[in-house]
């Protein structure tokens, strides 16, 4: 199976000489008419309906881009967009037997429908929540390919072509809750820790992070595979610094550049934490029990559980809604006859 992520974005309007004053997205013409739409959803809508069906090309990064489907429910949008890469010939083997299969030319490109989700949250009461001034994006990553850049362009162009008054910013959004993660998790399976350079026969090299036991290391890269006893010191290294809200970096010597932990969490997902980061751009890693997969890609029930998931791990809060989504939505169609 492919490796399949969901990353989460905020996408923000302001005023295009005053980035400070950012859009009410559910009252778009009290800062900007010429926008065409009161609502951020009914922007995203149109945006889709526009492209949707059409056999777009970026001719400067040979890439495709093709809205495949998409549905709406009140505040939430989800759907597929499809891309690829052409510009270059290649052989398509059978994995079993190595004959080859197909020839692809320079201008073919293979498509794989990736997973988007707009939504505007709103709180339990039906109010845009912190005043309506974040769209949160959730866009599927499959084997570190992704349509962000793509997205990214084509909306604001499709927005500024009608407003010369407003910028758009997309940022990927970070959470602070890493040292929880690791108290969280159900098993901690590794630890890598990277050096700027490997400490001397003198030094102790078990004291790479204070009061635990890191023992040796011969490369750059340290990795260990800690037991239930390494497991638990680190964890009251981290409780101890969550509570002195202090950092991970005051902990560890001078040659230690990043320590990441490699942990599983409930329902036997994996995940990365860099430890030595205030803050970490937040993604959902899909593996583990409970996922369904069609034609070896993830269904689209099982992406929008997730990004559900994934969402509420994002706002963590009782009072704002998880998004509801709209009828059944078709990654790709295949014609039986080719």
């Amino acid at each position: 199976m492919p490796s399949e992520k969901l990353v989460p974005y905020k996408i923000e309007l302001n005023e295009k000489y005053n980035p400070e004053q950012k859009y009410d997205l559910s009252n778009l013409s009290s800062h900007d008419p010429t926008i065409g739409h009161d609502h951020i959803i009914d922007v995203v809508e149109d945006f889709l309906s526009n492209l949707e069906g059409e056999n777009l090309r970026d001719a400067s990064a040979e890439k495709t881009f093709i809205v495949e489907d998409f549905e709406r429910n009140e505040n939430v949008i989800d759907g597929y967009i499809s891309t690829g890469n052409y510009g270059y010939e290649s052989l398509i083997r059978n994995v079993e037997t190595g004959e080859p299969t197909y020839e692809k030319d320079e201008m073919e490109a293979e498509q794989l429908p990736f997973y988007f989700l707009f939504y505007l949250p709103q709180t339990v009461k039906g109010k845009p929540y912190r005043g309506g001034t974040r769209l949160v994006l959730i866009l599927e990553q499959i084997n570190r390919m992704g349509i962000k850049g793509q997205v990214k362009s084509r909306f604001e162009q499709f927005l500024t072509t009608s407003s010369g008054e407003t910028t758009v910013k997309f940022r990927p959004i970070y959470t602070k809750r890493i040292y929880e993660k690791l108290l969280e998790a159900d098993f901690l399976n590794r630890i890598d820790i990277d050096l700027n350079k490997i400490p001397g026969d003198d030094e102790r090299r078990s004291a790479l992070i204070h009061g635990v036991d890191s023992g040796e290391t011969e490369s750059q890269t340290m990795v260990l595979h800690p037991d239930d006893d390494f497991a638990d010191n680190l964890r009251e290294v981290v409780s101890r610094l969550k509570e002195e809200e202090r950092e991970f970096a005051e902990v560890v010597s001078k040659e230690v550049e990043e320590v990441r932990a490699k942990v599983v969490n409930s329902g036997g997902r994996q995940e990365t934490i860099p430890l030595m980061k205030d803050k970490v751009a937040m993604r959902r890693d899909l593996s583990g029990d409970g996922l369904q997969y069609s034609n070896g890609l993830l269904t689209t029930g099982s992406l929008r559980r997730e990004a559900n998931r994934l969402f509420t791990d994002l706002i963590h809060s009782e009072i704002v809604e998880s998004p509801e989504f709209g009828d059944e939505i078709q990654p790709l169609e295949f014609d039986d006859e080719l």
